[in-house]
């Protein structure tokens, strides 16, 4: 499992479930998860080499 969705179901006390991790956009480490009864999807943002900032697709 991808270290930053361990560490946000550590902040909101292991009440996420169903976390489906999606291997294709694992750069982004890219997953679906449940939480509080809502469908949720988390992608870590990426630093571009060629622009200011950063980019979430």
């Amino acid at each position: 499992m991808y270290q930053s969705i361990k560490r946000m179901n550590e902040i909101f006390e292991n009440k996420i479930s169903d976390i489906n991790i999606e291997t294709i956009n694992k750069d982004y480490e890219a997953a679906k998860f449940i939480f509080q009864e809502e469908n949720c999807y988390f992608r870590k943002v990426k630093k571009t080499p060629k622009k200011s900032g950063y980019f979430v697709f």
